[in-house]
């Protein structure tokens, strides 16, 4: 739930990027000195959104990672965990071996 509310506004952003493009295609073709300028502020203004559209993709692929970094952490620690307790009940048993045997 939470990737499709964050990936909705690059959907837009990618959109508004399409449009813009086609907009400069259509502006390309009347050549007048305002469209010049039009076309400057709107190559800008894309270069910008594609800087704002790679800094927001390159921090979630970060936050993804270090999420999964966290989660095999976590298993990495839970499955320590079962093996030391394994160790135990193991060392447990041949303690009961021994003293059974002794008895």
């Amino acid at each position: 739930g939470v990737l499709v509310l964050l990936l909705l506004p690059l959907l837009l952003l990618v959109l508004v990027l399409v449009v813009g493009v086609a907009v400069d295609m259509v502006e390309l073709v009347e050549i007048d000195e305002v469209c010049v300028s039009v076309n400057v502020l709107l190559v800008v203004v894309l270069v910008a959104l594609v800087l704002v559209l790679v800094l927001v993709l390159t921090l979630l692929l970060v936050v993804v990672l270090v999420l999964v970094l966290m989660l095999l952490v976590l298993v990495l620690l839970l499955v320590l965990m079962v093996l030391v307790m394994l160790l135990m009940l193991l060392l447990l048993v041949v303690l009961l071996v021994v003293v059974v045997l002794l008895l």
